[in-house]
C-alpha cells in the first residue's frame, strides 16, 4: 500500500447478503428478494466488523441498509468507524485505502484493481464442497448434486434403505446463506401438489440444486482458518454452535480451556480423533482454497448427527470462504482480551435477538437496542 493510501481512510464493507449476487452470477437468474427485516437484521450484524477499523477512527463501513449510531455502545479500545449504506456502485474507490469486504463479490471487484468474485463463486459453492468432500472421502452419506426434480425422485428410490436414510431431506441453491433458497420435507416421496411446485420453483430459479439427507445434529461446530499461501494455511480454532430446528445459528460459544478437557454431554462432545480430523480437513481445505486463489478467512461448518448405528461426524458441512459471524466474533475476543477488557473466563456466548440486560450475568454489550426488547448482541461471559 503506498503512503498516500495508508492516509486514507479504509472502507470495510458488510455485505453479509453477498450470497445473492453469487447466486446471480453462478445461475444468470436474480435470487429471491431479501426481506426488509432480513437486511436490518444483517446490517446490525454487520456493524460488528467495526472490530477491523482503523484506531484512528477514520474508516468507513458500508452496510446494506442505515444504521443508528445508538445501537453502536461505546467500548474501550474499540475504534468508531462513519457508516454508510447508499450504493456500492456509487462509491469512488479512489477516496479509500484498504478495501475490506466480507465477501468477495461483481459489486467488491469494481472498488478494486483485482477480480476476485469468479474466485469467490468457485470457493463459496456447495457444489465445490461437495465434490472436495469426496477428493477427502469424508462425503456426507446420501449427499448429492441434482439437476431436475426426475433427478431427485430417482436419487430417493436409490437411497430409500440404505443407512443414509432418514424419511427427511433437504434441497439446498448452490449459494446461499442462514438457511435461505432451501427446501426441506420430512416425506420419502414428491406428493403432486404444493410440494411438487415449490421443489421446481426451486430448480427454475436456483439451477443445479444440493439433496441431503436430513440429519438429527446432536452439536455444531464452526472451524476457523486463514489462509495464505498453501505453506501458510493458519487453523485458528473451533467455536460451539447452537442451532434452530432449520439449522440457523442461533447463538456462539467459545471456550479457554481445550475443548477435549470440557464437560459436555455425550452426545455433543468431540473426541480427539474427531477433533484432529476437524484440523486436518479444515487446513486440507485452505491448501485447497490456496490452490484456487483464495486468500483470506475461511469458515467450516461441522456437526455430529444421529444415524440408526450410533452418532456419526460431518467434518466438512459447509465452506464459507469469507468473514463469519463466528470469525468476527472471535477477532472481537482476541482483541479486548488483548486490551485486558475481558474478565478472567472460561467461555463465552455470543447471543444476539431481543436484548434485556442481566443484572445476574457478566455481559459486554456490542449492539445496543434503541427499544425496550429490541435487537441487541452481546457476549455472556461465564468464569
Amino acid at each position: 500500500m503506498s503512503e498516500s493510501d495508508q492516509e486514507k481512510p479504509n472502507l470495510i464493507i458488510a455485505n453479509l447478503d453477498g450470497e445473492s449476487e453469487l447466486s446471480l452470477l453462478g445461475t444468470g437468474k436474480k435470487p429471491s428478494s431479501i426481506k426488509q427485516s432480513v437486511l436490518n437484521h444483517i446490517s446490525l450484524l454487520g456493524s460488528l466488523m467495526r472490530i477491523y477499523a482503523h484506531p484512528n477512527g477514520h474508516d468507513v463501513l458500508w452496510t446494506p441498509v442505515p444504521i443508528d449510531n445508538a445501537t453502536m455502545t461505546p467500548i474501550p479500545s474499540v475504534p468508531s468507524v462513519n457508516f454508510i449504506s447508499n450504493s456500492l456502485s456509487n462509491i469512488d474507490s479512489s477516496e479509500y485505502g484498504e478495501i475490506i469486504p466480507w465477501i468477495d463479490t461483481p459489486s467488491t471487484d469494481k472498488l478494486r484493481t483485482k477480480s476476485l468474485s469468479e474466485m469467490s463463486l468457485t470457493a463459496n459453492s456447495k457444489e465445490t464442497c461437495l465434490n472436495w468432500s469426496k477428493d477427502l472421502q469424508v462425503r456426507l452419506p446420501g449427499q448429492a448434486v441434482l439437476q431436475n426434480i426426475e433427478e431427485l425422485e430417482k436419487h430417493i428410490n436409490t437411497i430409500q434403505g440404505s443407512g443414509s436414510w432418514t424419511g427427511s431431506w433437504v434441497l439446498k441453491a448452490r449459494w446461499s446463506a442462514a438457511g435461505r433458497w432451501r427446501y426441506i420435507s420430512k416425506n420419502d416421496f414428491i406428493d403432486q401438489g404444493k410440494e411438487r411446485q415449490s421443489i421446481e420453483n426451486l430448480f427454475s430459479h436456483y439451477g443445479a440444486l444440493i439433496f441431503e439427507p436430513w440429519q438429527e445434529r446432536l452439536s455444531d461446530w464452526g472451524a476457523l482458518i486463514e489462509v495464505g499461501e498453501k505453506e501458510n494455511i493458519k487453523y485458528l480454532g473451533l467455536h460451539q454452535q447452537s442451532v434452530d430446528g432449520g439449522g440457523r445459528i442461533q447463538n456462539l460459544k467459545f471456550y479457554r480451556t481445550n475443548i477435549e478437557t470440557l464437560d459436555l454431554s455425550p452426545g455433543e462432545s468431540l473426541t480427539p480423533t474427531q477433533l484432529k480430523l476437524i484440523m486436518e480437513v479444515s487446513i486440507q481445505i485452505g491448501e485447497k482454497l490456496s490452490d484456487l486463489g483464495y486468500r483470506g478467512p475461511v469458515s467450516i461448518d461441522t456437526w455430529k448427527y444421529e444415524t440408526p448405528q450410533g452418532s456419526a461426524l460431518n467434518p466438512l458441512g459447509e465452506i464459507n470462504a469469507r468473514f463469519s459471524l463466528g470469525r468476527v466474533v472471535r477477532d472481537w475476543i482476541n482483541h479486548l482480551e488483548a486490551q485486558r477488557v475481558l474478565p478472567e473466563y472460561k467461555s463465552i456466548t455470543f447471543e444476539s435477538g431481543s436484548f434485556k440486560r442481566s443484572h445476574n450475568e457478566k455481559q459486554i454489550v456490542l449492539i445496543q437496542p434503541t427499544e425496550p426488547q429490541g435487537f441487541g448482541a452481546w457476549l455472556k461471559i461465564e468464569d
